[in-house]
């Protein structure tokens, strides 16, 4: 059986390894292996802020970036952990413009080890994305469509 503690919340008492859940006015303490999934999420939805990411790939043709594309299905990440949403389009001189909203820089930097190799394979150039923090962001449901 575990053992719980009380603190009020005014405590400044933080222990290493225990979890916090708040019963009315004190905090209930348990180890933290009892709900590490539970915490993580919670951790997870309190500290990470939306970005948006954009690249502007200089010379690339719509078929290296649906190259990509069809790398990442074939992983199966057709959608990506963390992403919320993805534009991609030519640009006048011949570029592509890629604009993503993620939930998180971290699970962008995740999916980045994925997504990298996959821009070599398909011969397009590295650079450097721009982030963004995320002020507003409004998704509405619509199939995927390309053009």
């Amino acid at each position: 059986m575990d053992t719980a503690f009380y603190f009020p919340l005014n405590s400044k008492n933080i222990w290493k390894g225990l979890s916090f859940h708040s019963t009315f006015n004190s905090i209930l303490l348990r180890p933290l292996s009892n709900y590490r999934k539970h915490f993580q999420k919670l951790t997870k939805t309190l500290h990470m802020k939306q970005v948006v990411i954009q690249f502007n790939f200089p010379n690339v043709s719509l078929e290296q970036y649906d190259g990509v594309w069809n790398d990442l299905r074939a992983k199966g990440h057709t959608h990506p952990k963390g992403m919320i949403s993805h534009v991609g389009a030519q640009t006048p001189d011949g570029g592509l413009l890629v604009v993503d909203v993620w939930e998180s820089q971290e699970a962008f930097d995740e999916f980045g080890k994925t997504l990298m190799p996959l821009i070599t394979k398909n011969d397009i150039p590295m650079v450097q994305p721009k982030v963004f923090p995320a002020h507003y962001v409004l998704v509405q449901a619509q199939k995927e469509t390309v053009k």
